[in-house]
C-alpha cells in the first residue's frame, strides 16, 4: 500500500498556510485592537492576512456593527426571529386559554409554554413528553404529601428548602423531566403555606401544563415547524455554493478548470487541468503519453 500522494501533501501544506495566516490575522488584531485590522483584512494578495471579508468586523464601529446584528435577526430566515414569534403567538394563545376558560392558575400554563417550546417540532414534541411523564410523577408525590399533612403548615414549611435545593441542583442536571418533577412539588408545598389546599392543587397542575404543552405544540407546528434544520441547510447551501475568493491564478483556456491540490503550485502535472475523456479511465486522470517513447504504463 502507498502513502499519500503528492496532491494530498501539497493540499496538506496550502490548509496550514492557510491556517498560519488566518492566526497571524487574529493575534494581530488581539494584541493591537484595530491597529492591526489593516493587516488582518488586507487587499487579499501580497503578505495579508487573506480575502478581504474575512475580518471585515475588525474595522467597524459598534454601532454599525450592532446594526448588522440587529438586521441580520429581524427577518423571517433568522432563528431568532422565528423564535420569538413563534413564543409570542403561544404564549399569546395560552393567555387567551386561561382568560376565557377560568384556567385555574393560568400562569403555570404560560410558564409551561416559555419552558417548553423548543426551535422545531420534533424536540418540543420530545420535550412535551419528558415534561409531562415528570410533572405526572410529580404531581402524584405532591398529592400523597399534601393528603398525609393536611393542614399542617409547618410540615411544608421544613420540606421546602431542601426540595428546592434538590430541584435547582439536580433538575438542570438530569433534564427537563425531572425538573418539572420537582418543580411540581416545590410549588405544591409553597402553595399549601399559602393557604389551605388539598389534593387538587396536583391535579390542577398538571393539568395547566398538559394545556400550555399542547398549545406549543401546536404553535411549532404552524410556525416552521423544522427550525434551524431548515436555516442551516440554506446557509450550508449558499456557502458552498458561492464563488471563493482565492490568489491562485486563473484557469487557463484551454477547458475548464478542475481544481486539484496542486493547482496554482506550479506545472508540475499540467494534464490535471481537466477531465475529458481523453485523459480518464475508469475514473482516474492519466497523463499524456510521452513523445517518442509511446504510451505510459
Amino acid at each position: 500500500m502507498t502513502g499519500p500522494g503528492p496532491g494530498f501533501r501539497n493540499a496538506a501544506l496550502v490548509e496550514l498556510a492557510e491556517a498560519a495566516l488566518v492566526l497571524r490575522g487574529a493575534a494581530g488584531i488581539a494584541v493591537r485592537g484595530r491597529a492591526g485590522a489593516a493587516d488582518a483584512v488586507g487587499p487579499g494578495v501580497g503578505p495579508a492576512a487573506g480575502p478581504p471579508d474575512r475580518f471585515w468586523y475588525a474595522e467597524e464601529g459598534p454601532v454599525r456593527l450592532w446594526w448588522y446584528r440587529l438586521a441580520g435577526n429581524t427577518g423571517p430566515r433568522s432563528v431568532h426571529f422565528q423564535n420569538a414569534v413563534r413564543l409570542g403567538v403561544a404564549l399569546a394563545v395560552a393567555r387567551a386559554v386561561a382568560g376565557l376558560d377560568s384556567l385555574p392558575h393560568g400562569f403555570w400554563a404560560m410558564l409551561a409554554v416559555i419552558s417548553l417550546t423548543r426551535t422545531n417540532a420534533v424536540q418540543t414534541r420530545a420535550t412535551v413528553r419528558l415534561a409531562l411523564i415528570g410533572t405526572l410523577v410529580g404531581a402524584v408525590a405532591a398529592g400523597g404529601v399534601l393528603v398525609l399533612a393536611g393542614e399542617a403548615s409547618t410540615v411544608y414549611a421544613f420540606l421546602l428548602p431542601p426540595l428546592m435545593l434538590f430541584a435547582f441542583c439536580v433538575g438542570p442536571v438530569r433534564g427537563v423531566g425531572w425538573a418539572q418533577a420537582m418543580f411540581t412539588l416545590v410549588v405544591a408545598m409553597a402553595f399549601a403555606q399559602l393557604a389551605p389546599v388539598t389534593w387538587q392543587l396536583a391535579e390542577v397542575r398538571f393539568l395547566d401544563v398538559l394545556v400550555g404543552s399542547a398549545i406549543g405544540m401546536v404553535c411549532g407546528l404552524l410556525a416552521w415547524p423544522r427550525g434551524a434544520h431548515d436555516e442551516l441547510g440554506r446557509a450550508v447551501a449558499e456557502l458552498l455554493h458561492a464563488p471563493t475568493t482565492s490568489r491562485r491564478p486563473p484557469p487557463p483556456s484551454a477547458g475548464p478548470a478542475r481544481w486539484s491540490p496542486t493547482s496554482g503550485c506550479g506545472t508540475r502535472w499540467p494534464w490535471r487541468r481537466a477531465r475529458t475523456p481523453s485523459t480518464r479511465r475508469n475514473g482516474s486522470v492519466r497523463p499524456p503519453p510521452r513523445a517518442g517513447t509511446g504510451r505510459r504504463r
